[in-house]
């Protein structure tokens, strides 16, 4: 398996995700670059100073970086990542997530609409 190289330079978002059961917010940076003249999620970087995030999310961004650095279709990883359940579900801008897993597969896939928006 090939991955697409990084460039030196890449544009992207953060995201603050301030959630009423954690402790700490959850910061998500999410970069993109140009591939065949369309804007695409490049890698994602989730931190927070909450030590039970940091259990679970160096993984999660490596693993979804890893997949979207592969090319072609990803919509399916935002999918996979909202369907992740967990023993608390919540209420995020007035809408319930069943895991925090869930809530980044929804902003992963958000913010590609965007940019496929911009673009038009």
């Amino acid at each position: 398996m090939t991955l697409i190289d990084r460039p030196q330079v890449l544009h992207g978002a953060t995201y603050e995700l301030k959630l009423d059961h954690l402790p700490d917010s959850i910061f998500v940076t999410i970069n993109h670059k140009e591939v065949d003249g369309e804007l695409k999620i490049h890698e994602l970087f989730i931190n927070s100073w909450d030590s039970e995030q940091l259990k679970w999310s160096p993984l999660c961004a490596r693993l979804v970086s890893a997949v979207l650095r592969q090319g072609g279709a990803s919509d399916f990883i935002y999918r996979e990542l909202q369907d992740m359940f967990s023993a608390e579900s919540f209420f995020y801008k007035s809408k319930q997530y069943s895991s925090v897993v869930s809530l980044i597969g929804e902003l992963l896939e958000s913010h590609q609409h965007r940019l496929l928006e911009d673009k038009r």
